[in-house]
């Protein structure tokens, strides 16, 4: 088991340990957060199908296929910038917040 260092009356933590918590408090985050992106995509192709339907009532082409539509530039940038709100809205520590509360 790691020791730790005693300066003086204060006790510091191991970089190891330090490593270790941070690790075990943001493992679950960054789990849930690929769990939420493949939630996400899956979301975004069932709004296209149906987009797809509505616009050609079943006429298939290439140009309104959903493998189309999801490889336009406007496409590609509502999935990155639904991706990077998600890992915001997950990632952010809300008890950072608390703690500069407390002052």
């Amino acid at each position: 088991m790691i020791k730790r260092r005693r300066l003086g009356t204060v006790y510091e933590l191991s970089p190891a340990e330090t490593v270790r918590e941070w690790f075990i408090a943001n493992i679950g985050r960054v789990m849930f957060t690929l769990v939420a992106w493949l939630i996400w995509l899956g979301v975004y192709y069932m709004i296209l199908s149906v987009v797809k339907i509505m616009m050609a009532q079943g006429i298939e082409t290439e140009a309104n296929t959903v493998a189309h539509m999801i490889q336009t530039p406007l496409s590609k940038g509502v999935i990155g910038v639904g991706m990077i709100l998600i890992a915001v809205y997950i990632l952010r520590d809300p008890m950072k917040r608390k703690k500069g509360k407390r002052g």
